[in-house]
């Protein structure tokens, strides 16, 4: 069906405000993808693409419970970070990070120190170059660290307080992520956020007696949950 096809038959279904409101959103998505295309034309970076579990060599027994590479569209995600406003005398840690994109756009909103764990060791070499490009093409001063490792076996910087995530595992492994992050905030009282991206396993952060939801926030076709830790003791 073509989209002017579309556009009658909701007219028909659904009417001219919900009509409306659909075109508005569809607009908003197309502006934000074309917006991503140039994300990597504006910084020579390369973050595109999607790349398919298969795909990615990595010898690790929790390659089963992972989802395919795909980007984090810059512009929604950006929105929330400056909606959300954490302290960004923390670190920003992006689990499964990919080429690295999000670590840039954590830069771009003034995080100092950004940390991206990831087991391809191709990917960390490909984030590792694009980080260098960004903070050439930018001039932005930041600490960026790719760590090369399988996120159960990552230690948590005490310093940490902002964990990123784009639906990267199963329940198998986020559930094991969330009690590390639990177990590290119990270690080290701190004010941490979770930022989870298409939250397709949810149920692993909802279960979690640490963290409660604390906002739903959508952008065109991104979907983002973010969930704050209970019983903070410390300063706002």
């Amino acid at each position: 069906m073509n989209a002017f096809r579309r556009f009658t038959s909701s007219l028909k279904d659904k009417g001219a405000v919900q009509t409306a409101r659909l075109v508005v959103k569809y607009i908003g998505v197309a502006a934000s993808r074309a917006g991503d295309h140039l994300f990597d034309l504006r910084y020579g970076t390369d973050t595109s693409g999607v790349i398919e579990v298969d795909q990615i060599k990595v010898d690790s027994p929790n390659k089963r419970f992972a989802m395919r590479y795909e980007v984090t569209r810059a512009r929604p995600l950006k929105k929330l970070l400056q909606r959300l406003d954490p302290d960004k005398t923390g670190v920003f840690v992006d689990i499964g990070c990919g080429k690295g994109r999000v670590m840039m756009v954590a830069a771009s909103c003034g995080w100092r120190r950004v940390v991206g764990v990831e087991y391809s060791h191709d990917l960390c070499e490909t984030a590792r170059g694009n980080l260098d490009t960004f903070r050439d093409r930018t001039g932005l001063d930041f600490e960026a660290d790719v760590v090369e490792a399988d996120v159960v076996d990552y230690d948590i910087p005490p310093e940490a307080n902002v964990f990123f995530m784009f639906n990267p595992f199963f329940a198998e492994v986020l559930e094991m992520v969330a009690w590390k992050i639990a177990r590290s905030v119990a270690a080290h009282p701190r004010k941490v956020w979770l930022i989870y991206l298409y939250p397709e396993c949810r149920a692993a952060f909802d279960g979690n007696s640490a963290f409660e939801e604390t906002g739903r926030h959508v952008w065109g076709d991104c979907e983002f949950i973010v969930y704050e830790n209970r019983d903070f003791g410390g300063p706002d």
